[in-house]
């Protein structure tokens, strides 16, 4: 049973490490295949500058920049990325220019968004 719960302070530990520890070294993960793209532009990441491409998924930027975990799940936070990379599964929420729940592997980065990593679902929409 001690297995399967993680204390507390192990968790905070794990998600303190964990920008660094989830980072691939460069040219080691996903790459860019050589092609037609569209213009070099660049969005913000928790802060930090990412080069990409007009057109291409929040999420194949990241990658391409070594970073695979870019939410947390709401119960034990838990670090998730990509895991179908087509909007089913909704692993990889994010919130961009302040919006929650939005799919990184759907949305297309446009020059100067702010996306931010989840630490949970954000709050949903009602309809009227």
């Amino acid at each position: 049973m001690g297995t399967l719960h993680r204390s507390t302070a192990k968790v905070k530990k794990d998600i303190a490490n964990l920008a660094d520890a989830d980072r691939t070294a460069p040219g080691q993960g996903a790459q860019r295949l050589d092609g037609d793209r569209g213009s070099r532009t660049h969005f913000n990441f928790d802060g930090k500058p990412i080069e990409a491409f007009e057109g291409e998924s929040i999420a194949a930027a990241l990658l391409v920049h070594g970073m695979r975990a870019i939410r947390f799940t709401d119960r034990r936070g838990e670090p998730r990325g990509l895991f179908c990379n087509m909007g089913i599964c909704f692993d990889c929420l994010v919130e961009v220019n302040g919006q929650p729940n939005q799919r990184a592997c759907q949305y297309q980065v446009s020059e100067g968004l702010e996306v931010k990593s989840q630490k949970k679902f954000g709050p949903l929409e009602q309809s009227e």
